[in-house]
């Protein structure tokens, strides 16, 4: 960062501050572009979250000062929603996101991310409900799907999370696409239920 004293720093290296994860190792570098660029959550949030696993209180009275200062402006409910859960207040996360659809009943980013904290916390019912009002949304969304088939699965229905994954996974053969982390879920709950059966897989042997 010190290249650009005085200068404006490239787009490239505000996004890629945003796109890897979170690390104190980077710390002076997110203030130093927040510096630049106060108003980018993304970067506020990569902040934050390093403050957070050091400072959760502190982390949590930043990002309600942000929200206090642009109440009008969705992504800050976001950052707020985000690290309210990496602190554990899932409470404050709810807040924020049903915040978020209030405002804006079918904002797919909030339904994913509330249905993400319910599925987190257990709350399957209300966690698929979400996630198939995203999906009404957005058919496509990988997130959406996969999340639909792996709560089959929590709740003991693995073989209606293999129905739906691997109609998932045909339909994206069809137009020469995969998707590596379905394919790997589609995996683990086959080789789940060889060992529910009794089979003991090859590499469990010796």
């Amino acid at each position: 960062i010190q290249r650009y004293a005085g200068t404006t720093p490239p787009q490239e290296l505000i996004t890629l501050a945003t796109v890897l994860p979170p690390s104190p190792s980077r710390a002076e570098l997110y203030r130093s572009l927040l510096a630049i660029d106060p108003g980018n959550p993304a970067l506020q949030l990569r902040s934050l979250q390093v403050l957070a696993a050091t400072n959760p209180a502190q982390a949590e009275a930043q990002a309600a000062q942000l929200v206090a200062a642009n109440p009008s402006v969705l992504d800050w409910y976001f950052v707020q929603g985000e690290i309210a859960q990496q602190t554990g207040n899932s409470a404050l996360a709810r807040q924020s996101y049903e915040t978020v659809l209030a405002r804006q009943p079918n904002n797919f980013d909030a339904l994913l991310a509330l249905a993400g904290l319910e599925f987190q916390l257990g709350r399957y019912d209300r966690a698929e409900d979400l996630y198939q009002q995203a999906l009404a949304l957005n058919p496509d969304s990988a997130t959406a799907r996969t999340s639909l088939g792996a709560l089959n699965a929590v709740q003991g229905y693995p073989l209606a999370a293999l129905r739906q994954l691997k109609a998932y996974q045909q339909e994206l053969a069809a137009v020469g696409l995969s998707n590596p982390p379905v394919n790997r879920q589609i995996q683990q709950i086959q080789e789940g239920l060889l060992l529910q059966r009794g089979f003991q897989l090859p590499w469990e042997r010796f």
